[in-house]
């Protein structure tokens, strides 16, 4: 706005279009933000640098207008550099949006995919909180209650997104992972904890079910004497027994457990390598993230119903985690063994690693 002297009202009409551009149309509604139709197209650059650029241009814009919204700066001298940082943000945010379809090309893992959606959602309501801040300001210049908030929602976006360019497709799978690695190591805690002293383990439970049966109403117990009768072979059985049918388990379960946590440090090792490697799909990516996370599930699930051992527990208890781990381990590596550097590579940790790990144990 060249030679026109910059009032409220105009940073009050600046407002109003962050309102209804972007709130109005994308706040909350995933499904208008994946429908958003560009032409944009990117000149020698990608979609991850360029949502690196505006990472920064939005933060150092963002951070410009926080500064300008402190009360003893927000004066009617300081309207327009007002104004032009809050119309930068308003460009670089048109800019942002036409930049997402071309996210949607089947070049982009559904993990990156649904990170990026999450923080345009979350920008949305960085934006919102933006404009409470302003018409708060519009009719107290001393107020100051949400500035530093809604400018640090805006940042935290900006790191989402620096992430995201970052680490690509294959970092974001590999932070994925590690999440998963994370939960077998709790994983392998519990089991060694059970394996300090497994009668203690079994006998609290067995107590505290004991326990439980003294407290239920009279109507209950009638009903579990019922159940007692058709279950006195499974009843029977001491904590000795039960101790004697899980140890043995629970040893070869250790071993198991050790192997996947390898498998999967080891393989985010090589996706997150200075060299990492150029043959997959985004496909096998895919997979690979459903699979790492129902190996890890299934895990932690196979632990707790040790755990949970009674005198009623046989192996059938875990025939099914056991299956479902060891369909999900078979797939994972059918597709690790696929991803390389070059055609001609052969992965022999994935070939060592399956046969220690279906020649371990029997489960």
């Amino acid at each position: 706005m060249s030679g026109v002297k910059i009032e409220c009202k105009h940073l009050i009409e600046l407002k109003s279009a962050i309102e209804s551009e972007f709130l109005a149309r994308y706040k909350d509604n995933l499904d208008a933000i994946h429908n958003i139709e560009s032409k944009t197209k990117l000149q020698d650059s990608a979609p991850l640098i360029e949502l690196s650029k505006l990472s920064q241009l939005l933060r150092s814009h963002s951070t410009k207008l926080g500064i300008i919204l402190k009360p003893e700066t927000f004066t009617e001298k300081n309207y327009e550099a007002t104004y032009k940082e809050l119309k930068s943000i308003i460009d670089t945010t048109f800019y942002l949006f036409s930049l997402l379809p071309l996210f949607q090309n089947k070049e982009y893992t559904q993990l990156l995919l649904s990170q990026l959606d999450a923080s345009m959602l979350k920008f949305l309501n960085s934006l919102q909180s933006l404009c409470k801040e302003l018409d708060s300001k519009f009719n107290n210049k001393e107020y100051d209650e949400e500035r530093l908030m809604c400018i640090g929602m805006i940042w935290s976006c900006c790191d989402d997104w620096d992430s995201i360019s970052k680490l690509g497709n294959l970092g974001i799978l590999a932070e994925s992972i590690k999440l998963s690695s994370q939960l077998i190591r709790d994983v392998m805690d519990e089991v060694e904890d059970f394996l300090e002293d497994p009668e203690a383990n079994i006998g609290q439970r067995l107590d505290f079910l004991d326990d439980d049966f003294d407290s239920e109403d009279d109507e209950d117990k009638d009903d579990q004497v019922t159940v007692d009768k058709n279950h006195e072979d499974s009843e029977s059985k001491s904590l000795e027994d039960i101790v004697a049918l899980v140890l043995p388990i629970m040893k070869e379960w250790k071993i198991k457990v050790v192997l996947l946590r390898t498998l999967f440090n080891s393989f985010r090792n090589v996706i997150m390598s200075k060299d990492p490697p150029k043959i997959y799909t985004i496909e096998m990516l895919d997979d690979l993230d459903n699979l790492h996370k129902s190996i890890a599930g299934s895990a932690d699930n196979f632990t707790c119903t040790i755990y949970m051992a009674d005198e009623t527990f046989t192996k059938d208890d875990i025939t099914e985690e056991t299956d479902e781990i060891n369909k999900d381990v078979r797939q994972m590596l059918s597709i690790i063994k696929k991803i390389k550097k070059k055609a001609s590579d052969k992965n022999e940790f994935a070939n060592v690693w399956e046969t220690k790990f279906f020649e371990a144990s029997s489960l």
